[in-house]
Order: structure tokens, then C-alpha cells, then sequence
């Protein structure tokens, strides 16, 4: 048995493996570096996506929403173009999602995603750099000090939490999209169709 990413009603396994069941599922989540968290001005980043991801689709726990809006508060707006964040945004199947949430919240990005595999797509957000990178690279270059503030899967976090427990990574947001489920899967040969009958072969 081996535990991959997918859906068990999805057709992306290939003809030598079975889908049994689903063991976890995951979403998209806003993450940044603690020492970035505590010292840099995040506020117009965080105040667009929070004000406008929400919007009639419920509301992220009180903890965050205190603590973004103490962030948002805390700097003048006009210290944002001297204190350059470094946002860092998925490649692959996340690309779409994360655009169309950057665009409700008021956020442009160009070139993102971009035909010609640029991975510094610009916004009309001052002292904000992005750069794009993969989604399992993201934790530990944000840990690492490489970037403020990312875009990844919850997945690909827990996993780096698993190995790094100390891990400078704050977790911000529940993005709600990019759902990922881990997907239990048997080799075709065993004749499998749930969980349960796992412990019959």
C-alpha cells in the first residue's frame, strides 16, 4: 500500500494501482517566516486577501483575524515601499486557484502563470516582490528566510513541521482552495476495494 496524492473517484491512477480510500485531505494556506511576521509590514498583503476571501464565505478563526488585523495596523502605509516582502507563489496545479483569490483581494499579478516560464511575475502591490517556486520547496524557503510570506498546501507544511518541530513557519490562513486529498492506493493484483479489505490480503 503507498499513500499518494489524488481522489479515489478520479481516473489518475494508472492501470497497475487501485484506490482504496481517502486518509487526508488539505487545502491552500497562507504561511510566513516568524521573524518576517513580527517585523516586517505584511499589512496591505494580508488585509486584501482577508477583507476579500471572506466576503459572504464565512470567516477564518478569531485568532487570525486578530492577529491579521494588529498586523495591518501596526506600520504606516507609507513604510511599505522601504520594507520589501518577498511573496512566494505556487507553480503546477495551484497556479489558477492562487490568481483568481490574489485577484478578489484586489492583488494583480502579471505573467502569472506565465507562458514563457517566468518566475517573477509582477504586481501592482509597492514593496512586494514575488517569485514563483514549487509548492513542496515553499516551507523550507520560507523557514530559511528566502521569502516573508507563501502560498502552499497544507500538506507540504505539516510535512516540513514533521521533520523541523522548531520551524520559524507561522501559519496564517486556511485559503480554501487546492484541496489535496492523500490517497491510500494496492497494485491492481490484490483484489482490494476498501480499507477493510486490506487485512484479508
Amino acid at each position: 500500500m503507498v499513500l499518494i496524492p489524488g481522489k479515489v473517484e478520479a481516473e489518475v491512477f494508472n492501470n497497475d494501482l487501485v484506490p482504496v480510500s481517502t486518509v487526508l485531505s488539505f487545502s491552500a494556506f497562507l504561511i510566513a517566516n516568524r521573524g518576517s511576521w513580527e517585523t516586517k509590514d505584511m499589512g496591505e498583503v494580508l488585509a486584501s486577501i482577508e477583507d476579500k476571501l471572506f466576503t459572504g464565505e464565512g470567516h477564518p478563526s478569531p485568532v487570525n483575524v486578530a492577529r491579521i488585523a494588529e498586523i495591518a495596523g501596526q506600520y504606516p502605509s507609507g513604510q511599505v515601499a522601504e520594507d520589501i516582502v518577498r511573496l512566494a507563489l505556487p507553480d503546477g496545479h495551484q497556479q489558477l486557484p492562487t490568481l483568481q483569490l490574489l485577484n478578489k483581494a484586489g492583488i494583480q499579478i502579471d505573467d502569472y502563470p506565465s507562458a514563457t516560464g517566468n518566475r517573477r511575475p509582477t504586481t501592482n502591490l509597492a514593496g512586494v516582490m514575488i517569485k514563483v517556486i514549487r509548492p513542496q520547496d515553499v516551507p523550507l524557503q520560507v523557514a530559511n528566510g528566502n521569502f516573508d510570506l507563501a502560498i502552499t498546501g497544507r500538506d507540504w507544511l505539516l510535512e516540513h513541521l514533521y521533520r523541523f518541530p522548531s520551524s520559524p513557519i507561522t501559519e496564517l490562513l486556511d485559503l480554501k482552495f487546492g484541496r489535496v486529498k492523500i490517497v491510500a492506493v494496492v497494485s491492481k493484483d490484490l483484489s482490494v476495494t476498501d480499507v477493510y479489505s486490506l487485512k484479508a490480503a
